[in-house]
């Protein structure tokens, strides 16, 4: 039976790792090791960790290296078959190693497979299904550039798949101070392109919503997304990738663009849609969208209703 490691990255996380480590030894299908990375973190995040004893195998940063450097470093220290990346703030039900594993072991040419998530904490309730990818073998490479999908917390990796992409990209970025995290956007968005995905409807892996957490930057974290999106489609261009994979891509991440667009605008915020704008006009793949939004961004809002009126527009 294919083996299975769990890769948890860390950074002052004393208040959840305890719960994060039980979930992952409470599985019903149980992993061969568990590896967390602290991250330099200043608190009794390794204390904690370390308190599991043998079961739990700590790595510690000599330097704070951000996420994607942590997971590379447990994925090094690894030795199973299917990789595992839990966040440090979430948790998984009993039965999520088992479900997933379960699935890429009946589909040997699956290189990924994923759960559903509920969210918990500050917000609880909402959960998050990926229905385009059904319980067979399919490329999601088009529903990533579409919109910001899978979580690490809910994904199981062939160890083959994520050496062919060379892991999580290692690079940091800051804003006033805090990390951008995107690095987990841009892993899944580059394994997409040519391993395919399995997954469930269960939402086994379960997504705390805190205060704390870099995903509170939403704008710089869409901003480097959509980076990563066209960083991906140069590297196709250039590479000779499949014609028609890549104008499915330009098609579908200026679909992604056209809809955080529209959302400013709906949701009457004018420095965000004017920002963004802005940024968009200057990059190629994003311009046409950018264009149909000018006019509603930068005339007075009551000059933009006459203008539809008189158009016939809604």
């Amino acid at each position: 039976m294919s083996t299975i490691s769990v890769i948890i990255p860390a950074y002052n996380a004393e208040k959840f790792i305890g719960e994060a480590i039980e979930s992952a030894l409470n599985q019903t299908r149980p992993a061969k090791e568990i590896v967390v990375v602290d991250d330099a973190g200043t608190d009794r995040t390794v204390e904690i960790a370390r308190s599991f004893g043998e079961r739990v195998k700590v790595i510690v940063n000599a330097k704070n290296r951000g996420p994607g450097h942590s997971r590379n470093a447990g994925v090094a220290a690894s030795t199973g078959d299917y990789l595992a990346f839990l966040d440090a703030d979430d948790k998984w039900l009993p039965t999520h190693l088992a479900g997933l594993a379960g699935m890429l072991d009946q589909w040997p040419d699956a290189g990924f497979a994923c759960s559903g998530l509920r969210q918990f904490g500050v917000r609880e309730g909402r959960s998050l299904q990926y229905p385009e990818c059904q319980q067979k073998p399919t490329n999601i490479f088009a529903l990533i550039m579409r919109r910001d999908a899978l979580y690490p917390s809910t994904a199981l990796v062939r160890r083959a798949a994520f050496d062919k992409i060379e892991g999580f990209d290692e690079i940091v970025r800051r804003r006033h101070g805090r990390r951008i995290q995107v690095e987990d956007y841009d892993f899944f968005l580059r394994l997409s392109v040519d391993a395919l995905c399995v997954s469930t409807p269960l939402c086994t892996a379960l997504y705390r919503v805190h205060e704390a957490q870099a995903s509170v930057l939403g704008d710089e974290q869409m901003h480097l997304a959509f980076r990563y999106r066209m960083r991906q489609l140069s590297k196709m261009r250039g590479s000779g990738k499949d014609a028609l994979m890549l104008g499915i891509g330009i098609d579908q991440m200026r679909h992604a663009w056209d809809a955080r667009l529209r959302e400013a605008w709906l949701g009457k915020s004018l420095p965000k849609l004017r920002a963004m704008i802005l940024w968009g006009m200057w990059r190629p793949m994003l311009f046409p969208s950018c264009c149909h939004y000018v006019p509603r961004a930068f005339l007075p809002y009551s000059v933009v209703r006459i203008g539809k009126r008189l158009l016939g527009k809604k």
